[in-house]
């Protein structure tokens, strides 16, 4: 017999898994919940109005199944070079109301 771990999400996150939506937006996080527990499938990661100002270049690495990400309405100054790397389907990246003044020309690749 075969037992399928249950699904997870991180703490303080509301997971939709109809929609595979993760949503910890207005959550007073001042550093991202546990990437690892994100729903195997994840396609939303929603972190608008939190107090986020710095990010890891590894801190979405293997979320290739990510299309939107939203970032809006944080401390974000700075975005290191590679950050999205892994997020190939990525196609909605919201980043209005941050700090970032320059960002590097690999961001994207």
């Amino acid at each position: 017999m075969l037992v399928l771990p249950a699904s997870s999400c991180p703490p303080s996150c509301l997971c939709i898994s109809d929609s595979l939506v993760v949503d910890c937006g207005e959550r007073g996080l001042s550093s991202l919940p546990p990437m690892h527990l994100l729903p195997p499938g994840s396609r939303s990661l929603l972190l608008a109005n939190n107090k986020l100002a710095s990010l890891g270049a590894s801190s979405f690495a293997n979320l290739s199944s990510m299309e939107k990400l939203d970032l809006s309405n944080n401390y974000l100054d700075n975005l290191p070079a590679g950050l999205f790397r892994d997020m190939s389907n990525l196609t909605r990246l919201t980043l209005h109301n941050n700090s970032l003044t320059v960002m590097d020309r690999d961001l994207f690749q």
